[in-house]
């Protein structure tokens, strides 16, 4: 039958287990998408490289690795549950969906999903991402009171785990910035605002004053400015 894993790259760190242990091996597979690292699916140890197969021996559905180094790179691996493993489907498959435009599969893969993560516990980083994911697709689609519902409900959950551990903050700050702009849509922008400048300072004091991140946290603010006719404090907004 083989494993249900996932691989993490994480190029020059050796702390990477530390972080992976703080948010769990779904979010670590997240953390690593950018440098190749995600969802394996089912695999034989027998068909993985020594040093991998050495790696995943021996761990348990939830475990992560040890560090492995191969030159001047870190990998880790987690073995995942079977519950683990049907959400990951399902999220990537929503994902895929939307996309690729077909709303109707991405809604139903995203609604399971969420079904799903709702078994996992009310505080459980699985249920805020499914709840954020299926509430930016409500967003994109114009769909804005699904979507500032669903935002609402992830939030508190973000911010608990935020508290406890540093990783969350980033998925913090973008749920705060998607229910900004979806009451920036609906012309709510005394409530937007704040949720724009707290998105805004998460992501510059994580991600550094010159990150794109923090440019898109800037712009928002000062479109949101320049609708309530603020032009002399989103002027100088649009020229960070």
């Amino acid at each position: 039958m083989g494993l249900r894993a996932g691989l993490a790259r994480f190029g020059r760190k050796p702390q990477v287990r530390e972080e992976a242990r703080e948010t769990g091996p779904l979010r670590m597979l997240e953390n690593s998408a950018h440098e190749g690292g995600g969802f394996l699916g089912r695999v034989s140890i027998s068909d993985l490289r020594p040093e991998f197969g050495n790696a995943l021996t021996g761990l348990s559905p939830g475990e992560v690795s040890p560090p492995v180094r191969i030159g001047s790179e870190y990998f880790l691996f987690a073995v995942l549950t079977e519950a683990d493993t049907n959400w990951v489907i399902l999220e990537e498959a929503g994902l895929r969906a939307a996309q690729q435009g077909l709303d109707d599969e991405a809604f139903g893969n995203f609604e399971t999903a969420l079904e799903l993560a709702e078994e996992f516990g009310p505080q459980d980083y699985r249920l805020a991402r499914s709840l954020a994911n299926l509430g930016e697709l409500h967003r994109v689609r114009g769909n804005a009171s699904e979507a500032a519902s669903l935002f609402r409900r992830s939030l508190p959950i973000l911010e608990e785990l935020a508290a406890e551990q540093e990783g969350f903050r980033v998925d913090l700050a973008q749920s705060l910035n998607s229910l900004g702009l979806v009451l920036y849509s609906q012309e709510q922008y005394a409530a937007a605002e704040p949720l724009y400048q707290r998105a805004m300072a998460i992501r510059e004091e994580i991600r550094g004053p010159e990150h794109p991140e923090v440019a898109i946290a800037l712009n928002n603010l000062a479109e949101l400015y320049f609708a309530e006719n603020r032009y002399a404090e989103a002027g100088p907004l649009y020229e960070l």
